[in-house]
């Protein structure tokens, strides 16, 4: 009040009570005169404005507080951090571990949209981001979090950084896009390490998978002879599955009641290795014998691990009797194809197929048929094994009748009817019943060479297939005859063919004989004649008929050349008759007339006896 009074000029000042504070203001109040006669006092209540300006020194002083604490924090970080401050992120503040990872000195701006680009590159699966695509770009003008992200940081000199970049907006009070903060984490040796563990893993898996799809039984076990590991190999061996087997007791179920289990297990405690062939029980009762090889293992520390790994030696064993049947069969083939070869005749070369094919083609009955030479029959050659009814009623059959033999040559093909049901669809008319023969399957084989011949009828006494090795021995064999049917047929045609050469050259001299003959007839007359006109030994009325007999007989030869002439005419097609009427009484008189000089030089009487109406 005083310095107000003393003054003249307004006074102000707070005053603080019991957590109150008031702001004070003193003005003079001054009288007519201009005099100050009085103060005029005007209080506020500050107390809510002290303690918010309090308040904010205190945030303030923790903010502060703060930014050091994030910039220490930024500084210390192993993680890359990139601030931007403007949407474009065209300047991007970097922490010392992300300068590090850019070999960058501090206060270096690390956009890749600067006006001046630094030297390095963003790509993701090789290609270069372009602007819009980079994340922290993304992140600033969407004013959207970008997730974390795989890039790769590809520098000048080729060396590539893994990084796994993530931003978030720092937008402006209105929301607007204003800049954005990065996280950039070196991956480079994660994804080494990753890359590793799928490589191993990969491998684990492939290892795993030869084992569990290996063709061989493989099969682990325990101290206790559990079950602990079954492959498929062991499934398509035994027939149980890995479920139905796992901690069951492997000698149990395998090989009951086997007295060298004993000795195995001795063997593996003092070698920790066994190796041989053991016969193991099936899941359907039957017995397989395995080449079996068992090692003692040790699996996470613990001993008494076995690996028993048995392969099934029964396919070795069926190719060891496969490999013997087809030796067996080869001499068979051989010793048919030589004994064939030296057959002569259709009938021989049945006979041989008869004896040694059928049985060697394991039926106990067979026949051969050939296919008539017009194709309208099969005729049955030769038979072995049936009733003598059967092979009378069987002996030609015609092509139109269903039957294995002439489905067989009519298709070219191996019929096999391989039970009695099927014998009795396909065939009811011949149904064993029907027939009168103890056969339950046929088979009918072609015989096929530069063209079909006929077949082999097969009969067995028990249903069954044909396997695809008796179809091929069944079809050389069936190559075979037919090739030495057809030899051998060849060969009855040649010697035909001959006979008839050698019956055509025997026409051909009777033919040549008769013609001389001929030929020589009216000659005889003609020296007759002649002989006695030069020997003037006849009379003048004689030596007329003698000249007319000589002339007669010239005509006879003329006519026995045009004769002549006209067989080669027939043979060429050439010939062409003129028929005329022929007085037989005058021919036979002109024929004597020939003949008579010669009778008469001879001292022979020739007389004729002809009837009235000739």
């Amino acid at each position: 009040f005083d310095e107000v009074v003393r003054t003249g000029e307004p006074v102000h000042f707070e005053d603080e009570r019991a957590d109150m504070v008031f702001h004070h203001t003193l003005y003079p109040v001054r009288d007519s005169e201009g005099l100050v006669s009085g103060v005029a006092v005007f209080s506020r209540d500050h107390t809510a404005r002290h303690r918010a300006e309090a308040e904010v020194e205190r945030l303030n002083a923790q903010l502060r507080t703060r930014v050091i604490e994030l910039e220490r924090l930024l500084a210390l970080t192993p993680v890359g951090v990139a601030i931007a401050e403007d949407p474009q992120c065209r300047v991007i503040r970097a922490n010392a571990a992300l300068q590090r990872l850019l070999g960058v000195p501090p206060e270096t701006n690390v956009s890749m949209t600067a006006p001046v680009r630094p030297p390095w590159r963003i790509c993701r699966d090789g290609r270069e981001l372009t602007g819009d695509e980079l994340p922290l770009q993304r992140s600033a003008a969407r004013v959207t979090d970008v997730p974390p992200e795989e890039c790769e940081l590809v520098f000048g000199d080729g060396r590539v950084v893994n990084l796994l970049v993530s931003a978030t907006p720092l937008p402006r009070r209105d929301g607007s896009p204003g800049g954005c903060i990065g996280v950039l984490v070196d991956i480079t040796d994660q994804k080494r390490i990753e890359q590793a563990l799928i490589s191993q893993a990969e491998h684990l898996q492939l290892q795993a998978a030869l084992l569990a799809n290996a063709h061989d039984a493989i099969i682990v076990r325990d101290a206790e002879a559990r079950i602990t590991f079954w492959n498929t190999g062991a499934e398509r061996t035994y027939g149980w599955t890995e479920r139905e087997v796992l901690g069951l007791n492997a000698h149990d179920l395998l090989a009951p009641g086997n007295e060298d289990l004993a000795r195995i297990g001795e063997a593996l405690q003092s070698g920790r290795e066994w190796q041989g062939d053991q016969q193991h029980r099936r899941k359907d009762g039957s017995t397989v014998v395995v080449d079996s090889r068992q090692v003692t293992v040790e699996a996470d520390g613990t001993p008494g691990v076995i690996l028993e790994i048995n392969r099934d030696i029964s396919d070795r064993m069926r190719a060891e009797d496969q490999r013997a049947e087809l030796m067996t069969r080869l001499a068979v083939l051989l010793e048919v194809s030589e004994s064939m070869s030296a057959a002569a005749t259709p009938d021989e070369i049945v006979e041989i197929l008869l004896h040694k094919a059928v049985p060697a083609l394991g039926a106990y009955a067979g026949s051969v048929a050939v296919l008539s030479s017009d194709g309208t029959e099969v005729h049955i050659l030769g038979s072995r094994g049936y009733p003598a009814p059967v092979q009378e009623s069987f002996a030609r059959l015609p092509m139109t009748m269903s039957s294995p033999l002439t489905d067989a040559i009519r298709t070219h093909t191996t019929v096999v009817v391989a039970s009695p049901a099927e014998w009795r669809s396909r065939y009811p008319a011949l149904a064993p019943d029907r027939v009168g023969t103890e056969s339950r399957a046929l088979a009918a084989i072609p015989l096929r060479g530069s063209r079909i011949v006929g077949a082999i009828g097969l009969s067995f006494r028990d249903a069954r297939e044909l396997s695809s090795r008796d179809t091929t021995f069944a079809a050389l064999l069936g190559r075979q005859a037919a090739q030495a049917l057809e030899r051998a047929q060849l060969l009855v045609s040649e010697r035909l063919a001959h006979a008839d050469v050698e019956q055509a050259s025997r026409i051909k001299d009777e033919f040549l004989a008769t013609l001389s003959h001929e030929l020589r007839t009216p000659l005889n007359a003609i020296l007759g004649w002649s002989h006695m006109l030069l020997g003037q030994a006849l009379a003048p009325e004689a030596q007329r008929h003698a000249v007319e007999v000589i002339a007669r007989n010239a005509s006879s030869q003329v006519r026995l050349v045009d004769e002549v002439l006209d067989i080669s005419r027939i043979v060429r097609g050439q010939l062409q008759l003129d028929l005329q009427v022929v007085d037989v009484r005058a021919a036979i008189e002109r024929a004597l007339e020939t003949v008579r000089p010669a009778a008469d030089a001879k001292g022979l009487t020739l007389a004729t006896i002809l009837p009235d109406d000739l």
